[in-house]
């Protein structure tokens, strides 16, 4: 198995993990919001990494990591996780996960955007159609009526337009992420790179909880044990597994390669959204998801 085919496997296996994750995180934060959901995930999943980490190499923390890392993992950190992140989540409980990750295809755009400009992974043709046709996939499927399902039909127009913004907005930080991260562990491993990414979103979401003054009110949202099986298993499919499988393929693969492979989340969501909350996709959505994944195909050939 050569590295590249790595990359594209893990990347592929990553878009699954994350609609799994978006499928139980959405329900977690529909009982308590999605911020307790982002702040109980993060810390969690440093645990279980350091864990692993332990085991795999004999010690808990990334004792080669240099300032290099730690400036851009916990740049990658912040931008993807601590903030990114916190714009996805929000974007579930307004209008669903599979609207939500209909408009997070478009992070591959800034993947290779910023690769182009930190990484100097040069734009071909193929991939500005690549481009293209993503944003046209993308259009097509959030264009027109579509109520969004039984559980998120009967939300004001202001809440559906909110949904949106912070679901491009989590694309944004993504996407910016994923190349900050490559550029982060060019001499590091992917499972430290990612413990350190952990790390430092955890600090940045600390702080700006403490900062703003949700701490309190977070914490109270945490007593709440209907919501933990849900969160329990979305911190080890998403922030550990996903996380991790994620740096894989962005280290093994050209990054905006890897991001929009990952970005065929919105096709595997639609029937794992259908099942779990009634969320009947209308075939424009159908034909737009298809389309998106088109353009990451395109990506993927240049």
């Amino acid at each position: 198995m050569t590295a590249l085919s790595l990359g594209e496997i893990a990347a592929v296996i990553t878009s699954v993990l994350w609609a799994l994750t978006a499928i139980v995180f959405t329900s977690a934060g529909r009982k308590i919001g999605a911020w307790a959901v982002n702040f109980a995930r993060l810390p969690l999943a440093v645990v279980l990494l350091s864990a692993s980490l332990w085991i795999a190499t004999g010690s808990p923390w990334p004792v080669s990591a240099g300032l290099h890392e730690h400036f851009w993992l916990g740049l990658s950190g912040i931008t993807g996780l601590t903030l990114g992140d916190m714009f996805l989540f929000t974007s579930f409980t307004m209008i669903g996960p599979r609207r939500s990750l209909l408009v997070m295809s478009t992070a591959p755009i800034v993947t290779v955007i910023s690769a182009w400009i930190l990484l100097h992974e040069h734009l071909s043709l193929i991939a500005l159609a690549g481009i293209t046709v993503i944003i046209g996939g993308v259009a097509l499927a959030t264009v027109g009526r579509d109520d969004g399902g039984e559980v998120f039909r009967h939300q004001s127009p202001a809440t559906v337009r909110r949904g949106f913004s912070a679901a491009f907005l989590g694309a944004a930080g993504q996407g910016l992420g994923a190349t900050f991260a490559k550029v982060g562990m060019r001499s590091l491993d992917p499972l430290p790179a990612t413990l350190l990414r952990m790390v430092w979103a955890t600090v940045g979401l600390f702080l700006l909880t403490l900062l703003i003054g949700r701490l309190p009110a977070t914490l109270r949202s945490l007593r709440n044990r209907e919501a933990w099986p849900a969160l329990g298993t979305g911190i080890v499919v998403g922030p550990v597994l996903g996380v991790w499988l994620s740096l894989v393929a962005i280290k093994n693969a050209e990054a905006g390669v890897a991001q929009a492979l990952i970005g065929t989340t919105p096709v595997t969501i639609l029937i794992p959204s259908w099942i779990a909350y009634h969320d009947r996709p209308r075939p424009i959505a159908v034909a737009g998801a298809l389309v998106a994944v088109l353009g990451g195909v395109l990506l993927f050939l240049r």
